[in-house]
């Protein structure tokens, strides 16, 4: 996770929905702090308004990261770095995507196909 925050493609699409956000009336530098904000706004108001908020703010923040391609680029440089790991942790790797698999699966099951 470190390279990836640390990568340059990356970098350059949170900036962008970091500008995106601002231009929609929000100032944060990433997804995380605009997450941590409307939790503690959530939890310091109990007016009807604060729902409508954190609707406008999601509505923003998911607006922005389409615009800004964010998930995808992240989940790009993502495969990249873990791609680089393969040669020394293949097995380990292959373990943990098969498990993560069969959780989704487990999850399907269980909630039923909107998963």
């Amino acid at each position: 996770m470190p390279k990836v925050l640390a990568d340059q493609r990356f970098s350059a699409a949170l900036s962008a929905w970091s500008r995106c956000m601002k231009k929609a009336g929000y100032d944060y530098k990433d997804p995380g702090a605009s997450r941590q904000a409307a939790i503690a706004r959530s939890d310091r108001v109990a007016e009807p308004k604060v729902f409508e908020a954190e609707r406008k703010l999601a509505v923003a923040d998911a607006t922005c990261a389409r615009a800004s391609d964010l998930r995808r680029i992240g989940e790009e440089r993502e495969r990249h770095y873990v791609a680089q790991l393969r040669d020394r942790y293949g097995d380990t790797l292959d373990t943990y995507f098969r498990l993560q698999h069969l959780a989704f699966d487990r999850a399907r099951k269980i909630v039923g196909p909107r998963v």
